[in-house]
């Protein structure tokens, strides 16, 4: 009974001071939220849009027509082949037969000195004629405005204009929504991959309040080409497979003096299609995590502090509960942070909201931890690559 009550007393310590940290960090998220303040400018830049394309026969034709379709007029679309072995390049073609706005650069063999997504983008970039360049992925889908309500941002102080990113897995191929107990896996990895871009979200939009910058997604972006150009491009990052969203954004922060504006609009949000297995899955959390290993070393180490709070809470929350007399601590613990997530995901995300909100906050939040336990470190290790 002793060496129980005494694992207790130890216990509350961990608990408590892993919640104060944990929502520390949670806290200061909602404050950079509501403290982000829309930007807004009348000037009419021409606008270059660029997307890097490989095997994407499927999801480029749905692109494309809502891409022609801007309400923004003064604009061109560089789409950049890059080595496909599908229709894709064919299908560029029919579409800039109708539409003199689409330009199609085609890549015949694989860069030896930059990796391959980095490669097509600075080709499509050298291609264009535009004063800001915006950027979103072959597998996405973004609303009717999206290019004016990036554009809208950039006033005379902002060089990149971050925006959010949805999965949505309507927008997934036929053929890969399976049924049975295969299309339940499949529509659970998706609501986990939606829960997960929520919080992705949340940490770019409240650290871009803060002040602080450093997390952004390539498939909503935008940013001035002469800021592009002033930091040498991809140059930096030529040893790094991903990066040429977040690893720019923080390469800017810290060698120019521009602004990040963050654009919270409906109208500014950019769709995508989770993966469809869980190998994919894997893949591209494997090639996301990579990345880590080349954020400047605060980042690093208050990344490892917000996950290792969150890791600490869960376990002293769980032995606490379990024991007899820590039932009621351990559940109020829970209590506060949910309440704290769900907070800061309703304030930083609210385009994202919907019925299963709060199940999905209690349930995905568990599933967090053995996510970010067990995949994380495969960011670290095996060989990263960009649709083999």
């Amino acid at each position: 009974m002793f060496e129980i009550i005494s694992m207790e007393m130890s216990l509350i310590p961990i608990l408590l001071s892993s919640l104060a940290i944990y929502l520390f960090f949670v806290v200061a998220l909602i404050i950079g939220v509501r403290w982000l303040r829309p930007r807004y400018t009348e000037r009419r830049p021409f606008v270059s849009v660029v997307v890097a394309a490989r095997n994407e026969e499927y999801s480029l034709p749905r692109l494309l027509d809502a891409l022609i379709q801007q309400t923004y007029e003064r604009f061109e679309v560089v789409i950049v082949n890059d080595r496909s072995t599908d229709k894709t390049p064919e299908i560029v073609r029919q579409y800039a037969v109708r539409d003199s706005r689409i330009t199609l650069v085609n890549i015949e063999q694989r860069s030896q000195e930059m990796p391959p997504k980095k490669h097509a983008i600075t080709q499509g970039i050298l291609a264009s004629r535009g004063e800001i360049l915006c950027f979103t992925d072959a597998d996405c889908l973004p609303t009717r405005e999206w290019v004016e309500s990036l554009v809208r941002s950039f006033d005379d102080k902002v060089g990149i204009v971050v925006g959010y990113s949805l999965y949505d897995s309507h927008l997934t191929a036929i053929e890969d929504r399976a049924i049975g107990l295969k299309g339940i896996l499949q529509r659970f990895l998706h609501r986990f991959v939606l829960y997960e871009a929520k919080k992705v979200a949340a940490l770019s939009a409240g650290s871009t309040g803060l002040g602080l910058p450093w997390l952004c997604k390539a498939s909503n972006l935008a940013y001035r080409k002469n800021v592009w150009e002033e930091v040498g491009g991809f140059e930096a990052l030529r040893e790094v497979m991903s990066g040429d969203d977040d690893l720019f954004l923080q390469r800017v922060v810290r060698l120019t003096s521009w602004e990040v504006a963050h654009a919270t609009s409906p109208e500014s949000i950019v769709r995508t299609a989770p993966v469809s297995t869980f190998t994919d899955f894997i893949a591209q959390r494997k090639r996301h995590f990579s990345v880590g290993t080349r954020y400047p070393i605060y980042i690093q180490a208050l990344i490892a502090l917000y996950h290792a709070s969150n890791v600490a809470l869960y376990a002293s929350m769980i032995f606490l509960v379990l024991s007899r007399d820590g039932v009621l601590l351990g559940i109020g613990a829970f209590g506060a942070k949910l309440f704290a997530d769900s907070l800061l995901f309703l304030l930083a995300t609210p385009q994202f909201r919907r019925r299963r909100f709060l199940p999905d906050v209690v349930f995905m939040e568990i599933l967090y931890i053995p996510y970010i336990l067990f995949v994380g470190p495969l960011g670290f290790v095996g060989k990263i690559e960009w649709k083999n």
